[in-house]
């Protein structure tokens, strides 16, 4: 895109460190009739549904991902895990209370 061309290799001086600027910008999920969903909304949406889920039978990253798929969120199970684990949130097996 014209943004990530325009902050390509540029970054931001503090007193403290260097800030890439592209580090300011969240990654875009692409929907399947078209635009995107920035990253953060996605997270918030696996949160939301781990946080509603029955703890008898908690979501797999491939149950998240087939429901955001029905709601048109074109993602992998791969980046379902990722986006999982740095919401520091476990597996599904050791979510699960018997």
């Amino acid at each position: 895109s014209t943004i990530s061309r325009v902050v390509k290799g540029k970054s931001l001086q503090t007193p403290h460190h260097n800030l890439q600027l592209r580090d300011l910008f969240t990654e875009g999920i692409p929907l399947k009739g078209g635009g995107e969903l920035s990253s953060t909304e996605v997270k918030g949406k696996i949160r939301t549904w781990i946080e509603e889920e029955d703890p008898t039978t908690p979501l797999g990253d491939q149950a998240l991902t087939d429901q955001l798929n029905q709601e048109g969120i074109q993602i992998a199970r791969r980046t379902v895990a990722k986006y999982r684990e740095l919401m520091q949130i476990p597996v599904a097996r050791r979510r699960k209370e018997s």
